[in-house]
Order: C-alpha cells, then sequence, then structure tokens
C-alpha cells in the first residue's frame, strides 16, 4: 500500500489576503500587460467535466488548510499537481492528500508575481531554476520560482514563469513540464478549486 500523507492538519493565526477571483485576474493581467476578461462560458470536451469556478483564490502566507488550493489541469480534469511520489507531478490523487494542496504566495513589494509552496511539504516551491519543472527549495531572490497567474477563460488560468516567461505549466504532451505553448492549449490551462 502506498505511503500517504494523511495528517492533522495544524492551525495557523496568521492573517492572510484574500482577493476575490476578478481581483485576482486583474492583479494578473496587469503583471502580463494583458486585459482582464471575465470568464466566457466555454465548454470542455464531452468526456471532461469542468468544476465550478471558485470564487476566490487565495494569496497566503503560513496557510491553514481552508487557506489553500488544489491545481487541476482543464484539459485532463483528473489531473491534479502533486509531489505524493517525491517529484511534481500531475495525476490522480486521493481527496486526503496533502501533497495535491498548495499555497499561492505573492512575492513581497511584487504583488504580479506569486510563489506556489506545497503544503504537505512547506519547503518544496514550483521552479525550473535547473532548466527543467521541479519542487524544491528556493532562494529568496530566485526568479525561477516566481509565477504569473493570467487569466485564461471558462474560470481557468495560465501559470507563466517570470525567470523564462515563454514556459507555462502544460501537460500537452503528457509529463507535467513547463515550456512554450499555444495559446489554446486546456492542457496549459489550470482550475484552481480549494480542497
Amino acid at each position: 500500500m502506498p505511503r500517504t500523507n494523511l495528517l492533522a492538519l495544524p492551525s495557523a493565526s496568521e492573517k492572510i489576503l484574500r482577493l476575490t477571483r476578478a481581483g485576482l485576474l486583474a492583479l494578473a493581467a496587469l503583471g502580463c500587460g494583458a486585459a482582464a476578461a471575465a470568464p466566457d462560458g466555454t465548454t470542455t470536451p464531452d468526456a471532461v467535466t469542468a468544476p465550478a469556478a471558485p470564487s476566490e483564490y487565495l494569496l497566503a502566507q503560513n496557510s491553514r488548510r481552508e487557506d489553500l488550493v488544489r491545481i487541476q489541469n482543464r484539459f485532463k480534469s483528473e489531473r491534479y499537481l502533486n509531489v505524493e511520489h517525491g517529484r511534481i507531478e500531475a495525476g490522480p490523487i486521493e481527496q486526503g492528500w496533502l501533497s495535491a494542496m498548495w499555497s499561492i504566495e505573492r512575492v513581497r513589494g511584487q504583488p504580479e508575481f506569486v510563489r506556489i509552496r506545497n503544503y504537505w511539504k512547506p519547503e518544496r516551491l514550483l521552479n525550473i531554476q535547473r532548466g527543467h519543472l521541479e519542487a524544491g527549495p528556493i532562494e529568496q531572490g530566485w526568479f525561477s520560482a516566481m509565477w504569473i497567474i493570467e487569466p485564461a477563460d471558462a474560470g481557468s488560468v495560465r501559470l507563466r514563469n517570470r525567470w523564462k516567461p515563454e514556459e507555462y505549466l502544460n501537460i500537452e504532451r503528457g509529463q507535467l513540464t513547463s515550456g512554450p505553448i499555444e495559446r489554446g492549449w486546456w492542457s496549459a490551462m489550470w482550475y484552481m478549486p480549494r480542497p
């Protein structure tokens, strides 16, 4: 039986910053020079049912469980970002996995950028410092661990890297990677529902 990470969750007394979904989309649009737009109601393929769009995303430091998100692919809705097996992957998850819960943290003094931190292993942040996507320890100034959340459509977002702005998280070729995309790829669009 595989090891799971079903643990009791600590509570945090730290204050969090909550932005409405519309506010986050506007913030993301300002960071990428795009105009913010409301979801257009585009439907997904018959085989995939899109989740309801979350009412708000969280930009939090010292997150509590209710302040976290899962990062779910739009094209293959059964695939979520997680570190359950040691490295970052997009795959099916079990409901209680802390390894598939993420804190979206605003970069201090640079609100258009965020870091994406795993809740189960808080020392693991998404980055491309070594030329490929990984979740691991970072240094504070690494642009490779900073991301821009860009509005896409149907309530989804794209996750674009600050260091290499032509690179987005995607699963176009099956495996999770960071690389160039085409704007219409659903494989590079993500939902951020609460766990």
